[in-house]
């Protein structure tokens, strides 16, 4: 008789087993894709509320000489969104538009940082760490679409 009848779940039961399912999915190339969310999702918080005087020095210079903050947080969140939308469904449309957004925009600030290095101003340790963020969201632009193009996702 217990092997016909369902098992009587109470609430708590059925919810753990809901979250169960929901990480048994949970992969390291989302882990990676949330990592690259959160970075350009805080990173438009910044660029939008910060003071100007914290963001504007030599090192972000010419980021601001290309395009205005709003234009710049306009983008970063729109790297956030797409991100997102990439870890909810991977889809081939949603991967383009996640790294066309995502690694312009990394690589323009990390960009930004080793020219105003170059030329004796900026911050050596923005220098050190703003290339191996591009250099992570490559990887992970490499890692979802090998997934993708496997079948795992």
């Amino acid at each position: 008789m217990l092997t016909v009848a369902p098992p009587h779940w109470s609430d708590e039961e059925r919810a753990l087993m809901t979250v169960g399912r929901w990480w048994s999915n949970w992969t390291r190339t989302r882990s990676m894709l949330a990592v690259v969310a959160a970075l350009h999702l805080l990173g438009a918080f910044t660029l939008a509320f910060a003071p100007a005087e914290q963001l504007v020095n030599v090192g972000t210079q010419p980021a601001f000489d290309l395009m205005p903050r709003p234009v710049w947080a306009v983008l970063f969140l729109l790297g956030g969104l797409c991100s997102l939308a990439l870890l909810h469904r991977f889809t081939g449309v949603r991967q383009v538009a996640t790294w066309l957004v995502a690694v312009p925009a990394q690589t323009m600030w990390a960009g930004s940082t080793v020219l105003a290095v170059l030329h004796g101003g900026g911050s050596a340790m923005a220098l050190v760490f703003l290339p191996p963020v591009v250099a992570f969201t490559a990887l992970t632009a490499v890692v979802v679409a090998l997934d993708y193009a496997s079948g795992k996702r």
